[in-house]
């Protein structure tokens, strides 16, 4: 029984790592490639970006969270440590749905309604504001995926 709680914590840490490389990615290599180009290539790329990661994000998101849970409440009775970290990664978690629920999300429907004949007058500031709040998620979640990682570490290896 216990091999099948290792490979669900693996299954768990390839999710969760794979989310917050994704975001990292976002976050330090495809955004600010954005600024370098036309505004019209710009506007354009991030609109398809928005309306493309706006739909798979949300279940990758809550696909993170529900096995960060489920994992937690596995490891309740078999450590300590590990039960501590994996429950503050999940935790994050869960603040990371909320914080881009009310934080990210709205600049992204402003993002996905764009006219791209007539863009809004400050659309290059709603870019630079989703992109100060998605660095901000990302660190949360790398810390989130380093708890992660230091509390699989901890599980017994029998």
């Amino acid at each position: 029984m216990e091999h099948l709680l290792h490979i669900f914590a693996g299954i768990t840490a390839l999710v969760t790592g794979l989310m917050a490389g994704s975001e990292l990615a976002i976050a330090l290599f495809a955004h600010p490639v954005l600024y370098s180009l036309p505004d019209e290539t710009h506007a354009r790329t991030a609109k398809a970006l928005a309306q493309r990661l706006g739909t798979v994000m949300p279940f990758w998101y809550g696909l993170n969270f529900a096995l960060l849970a489920a994992l937690t409440w596995r490891l309740h009775s078999v450590s300590t440590l590990s039960f501590s970290l994996v429950g503050v990664s999940s935790i994050l978690a869960l603040m990371m749905i909320i914080y881009t629920v009310l934080f990210l999300v709205p600049v992204n429907d402003r993002v996905r309604a764009w006219n791209l004949e007539e863009l809004p007058a400050d659309w290059k500031r709603d870019r630079q504001t989703w992109d100060r709040r998605h660095r901000r998620r990302v660190a949360v979640l790398i810390v989130g995926f380093g708890l992660l990682v230091g509390g699989l570490m901890g599980l017994p290896l029998r």
